[in-house]
């Protein structure tokens, strides 16, 4: 499998799951996961695809060490990249105006309207109204916050 980092190519469509889709590509087994579909991290795999679709996405990489996913897409490059707008929250930030995308038992997934994901720490003791902004990390494209007490 030639390397196309960055490089648009047509995938098929194999499996889908809850947290990533399988896809094709060369006869290789790659994965698409959810957080990789759009940039608002919203849309549902399910909702979007159906098994034997062919669709555009970008190629990532190749996954070393991996006995079963050879490589990874994404679709996000075919949108515009929050992270190159320059418009980012500043560590020690309040955001209000968030909306919780998915939850699991440790965490919330929250996004501002400028389509940016922040790794929310849940608190028992705290409302889920406001956001502290705790860590930028520009390298791995990665806020975290914590709720704050109302």
């Amino acid at each position: 499998m030639k390397e196309n980092n960055g490089q648009p190519i047509e995938i098929e469509i194999k499996n889908i799951f809850e947290s990533r889709v399988e896809v094709e590509y060369q006869g290789n087994l790659g994965i698409l996961q959810i957080t990789d579909l759009d940039w608002d991290f919203t849309k549902k795999a399910d909702e979007l695809f159906n098994k034997g679709d062919k669709v555009k996405a970008f190629f990532v990489g190749i996954i070393p060490g991996s006995s079963k996913y050879k490589f990874k897409v994404t679709l996000k490059d075919t949108k515009l990249d929050p992270w190159q707008i320059g418009n980012l929250p500043k560590v020690g930030d309040i955001v209000t105006d968030f909306k919780i995308a998915h939850s699991t038992a440790a965490r919330d997934y929250v996004i501002t309207p400028e389509h940016l994901m922040i790794y929310v720490q849940k608190n028992k003791e705290a409302s889920s109204t406001k956001v502290k902004i705790i860590e930028l990390n520009s390298i791995k494209e990665k806020i975290f916050g914590e709720y704050l007490k109302d």
